[in-house]
Order: C-alpha cells, then structure tokens, then sequence
C-alpha cells in the first residue's frame, strides 16, 4: 500500500501544471570509481517546483570499463538533492541521496570442467555532494562525490556537462 501511495505522490507531482514548467536539464557525464575505474553515461535533472524548497532529482546512467577481463559493470543512480542556495555566485552547491542499482555480469568461463559466470543487479543507497557552475542559462558543468552503501559498495566522482533543454521554472513574486 505505501507504494502505491508514493507512486500516486510522484504521479500528481509529475502531472501538475508547475512540474511541467520546471527547469529539465540533460546531458553526459564522466566518472571514477574506487573499484571498477573509468565510465561514462547519460544523466537528466529536473528542478522541482516543491513550495520554497530547492529540489533536483537526478537520474544517471553509466556503463563502466573495469580492467579485469570478461567482467561488466553498469549503475543507474536516482537521486533527489537540496540545492544549497549562494546569493550572486554561479556556484550551485547541493547535496542529496538515493538509490543505486548496480549490474554486475561476468563472461562464463570454465574452471575444472564446470562452468561458471552470471550477472546480478544490486541496489543501495547513495549519499552525495557536489557543484553545478551555471556558465550561462543553456550550459552548466557539474562535479560531484558520491558514497555508494550497498548496490555498488564504492566512492565514485563524476564530472560533466549540462544542457538546459526546459523552459526554467520563475519563482513566483
């Protein structure tokens, strides 16, 4: 029943008149991670029009390319930050949490006449921080640190570029 009631949430939340107006940005991401090293990926946010809360949720998607061979790794991210606010700065620092959803596959080798190999999708939870350096109103680079608590267990940092593809979201006077 509370998901349900959580679904219904989001569903009325996604549907509203000002959600529609709220700032959508799209763009690609680089990162780093403390076990399975370089990835790149896709990453969307959209700035919620929550009262006179500073709120982005934050989908993100990386395929990773780890130095063992015949292993896979690929982690979606859905996170929801607080936009911490910098009066007369460009500098939009925020910090946040959510789930990880790691997959894990590895190429099916023999060993002793038996094989072996398999995937698994893990999840967790993320808590992270970082800044988005709003350059102009179309284009905003973003760094950030994220702890991975379960799903892919990790320290990642990303880096990368955002477009505004949204109409932007006034706050009302």
């Amino acid at each position: 029943m509370k998901k349900l009631v959580i679904v219904a949430m989001f569903l009325v939340l996604a549907l509203s008149p000002e959600a529609l107006q709220a700032q959508l940005d799209v763009g690609a991401q680089a990162s780093w991670a403390a076990d399975v090293d370089f990835g790149v990926g896709a990453r969307g946010s959209l700035r919620l029009p929550v009262a006179s809360v500073p709120l982005e949720a934050t989908a993100a998607f990386d395929v990773f390319f780890p130095s063992a061979d015949g292993f896979s790794y690929y982690e979606f991210n859905a996170n929801v930050a607080y936009l911490i606010q910098v009066p007369n700065s460009p500098v939009q620092p925020y910090v946040g949490g959510g789930l990880n959803f790691a997959i894990v596959s590895i190429d099916e080798i023999t060993i002793l006449g038996q094989p072996i190999g398999g995937s698994s999708t893990e999840v967790g939870l993320n808590i992270l921080g970082g800044a988005r350096f709003n350059m102009s109103p179309k284009l905003a680079p973003f760094g950030e640190l994220r702890f991975e608590a379960g799903g892919g267990e990790q320290f990642v940092v990303t880096a990368g570029l955002l477009f505004n593809v949204g109409p932007g979201f006034a706050p009302k006077k």
